[in-house]
């Protein structure tokens, strides 16, 4: 007989590809505290990697604008400062930090007042808070704007460049 506990499946859905991420997100959002989105507008060459989740905690978020071929990097290094804030209890603040992994990450406050889910967003017609939170809104606490590391002291070095980040 045929060992069927190794197999695989996959869902066929009828979702929108829209709605599939706004499930992800608010799935990672209930399970870890945060997520980490990444948009890139209609022809532009930067991308805008931002967690989200942060405002909970009232501390704002962070974003960061790169070039695409630097997301993963940008990426690595929002999960990294969100977990921080979240299970060590770090408040990053404008000013520059030099610790662990990194050599110096660079923050800047920001404040925007911009509706995160305002009309203009990729949620137009849908609320992704909607069977999570309806408060989320009055957490939003603002942008904390911070640079990429010119250097990292993990196993691999990263080009020395800067690029701006914006935290919610």
């Amino acid at each position: 007989m045929e060992d069927l506990r190794y197999g695989r499946y996959s869902v066929r859905s009828t979702l929108s590809a829209q709605t599939k991420e706004t499930i992800l997100m608010v799935e990672e959002l209930k399970l870890r505290g945060y997520c980490v989105l990444t948009y890139r507008a209609p022809r532009s060459s930067r991308i805008a990697v931002a967690t989200l989740g942060l405002g909970y905690v009232n501390h704002p978020e962070i974003f960061i604008a790169t070039e695409p071929e630097k997301e993963e990097e940008a990426s690595g290094v929002l999960h990294y400062l969100a977990e921080q804030v979240l299970e060590h209890g770090k408040e990053l603040t404008e000013g520059s930090y030099g610790k662990s992994i990194y050599r110096e990450l660079v923050f800047r406050e920001e404040h925007f007042d911009l509706d995160p889910f305002e009309d203009s967003d990729p949620f137009e017609d849908m609320d992704p808070f909607e069977d999570f939170d309806d408060d989320y809104e009055g957490a939003f606490p603002g942008w904390l704007v911070c640079s990429l590391p010119t250097k990292i002291l993990a196993p691999s070095h990263a080009e020395d460049e800067r690029c701006q980040f914006k935290a919610a």
